[in-house]
């Protein structure tokens, strides 16, 4: 989004035909009117532009987005090579930042995560009854806050669910009690798998 660009809502979709080409070809395009039916996202974000410099956004050989600028010039050969340089760097420091986010992120979801549910870990589960315990205590706490509770499920005789149908069975009955729960606690509930069938 940039001044003078209408706000489009994120949506899962195709890129744009003029944003492929970019990622292939893996370099700056000068382009001086968007055709609609190819280009349905850009050209609603930027209705009736010309002039256009696309410049892909790719880090570790793999796209990740496109910087759209549109040029005031009435003629794209007389953009300056400074220009189209400066952008391309900005769309490569861009990417590698976005590459960044999403592996810090998926650290970040590893580190709370239980891989096979999904679920709070059990560090997770720790550091969030500590921080709701503290604040229900001292100074802090206020009256009429709702009471809190822990709820503990322990799935009798699991061991015998992996000896007699393997432990791909045994990780799918986790998963499915997992989205059980899930599905019935409140949404600023927390769901945690400590460890094993627990």
């Amino acid at each position: 989004a940039s001044r003078g660009a209408v706000t489009v809502p994120p949506v899962a979709t195709q890129p744009d035909a003029i944003i492929g080409k970019a990622w292939d070809r893996r370099e700056l395009l000068a382009v001086r009117r968007l055709d609609h039916a190819n280009n349905p996202v850009l050209s609603a974000a930027l209705p009736g532009a010309r002039n256009l410099l696309i410049s892909p956004m790719i880090a570790d050989g793999r796209p990740l987005g496109a910087i759209v600028v549109e040029h005031r010039s009435r003629s794209l050969p007389g953009v300056e090579r400074r220009v189209a340089s400066v952008l391309g760097q900005l769309s490569a420091i861009a990417a590698l930042n976005l590459r960044q986010a999403a592996l810090l992120r998926d650290v970040q979801d590893l580190a709370e995560r239980d891989p096979l549910t999904g679920a709070a870990n059990r560090r997770t589960f720790q550091l969030t009854l500590e921080r709701v315990l503290a604040s229900k205590q001292g100074p802090a706490a206020t009256s009429g806050m709702e009471d809190t509770a822990v709820l503990f499920i322990d799935l009798d005789d699991f061991k015998i669910v992996n000896d007699a149908f393997g432990h791909a069975e045994g990780d799918a009955l986790l998963v499915a009690v997992t989205d059980r729960i899930r599905g019935s606690v409140r949404e600023g509930d927390l769901v945690a798998r400590l460890g094993g069938d627990e």
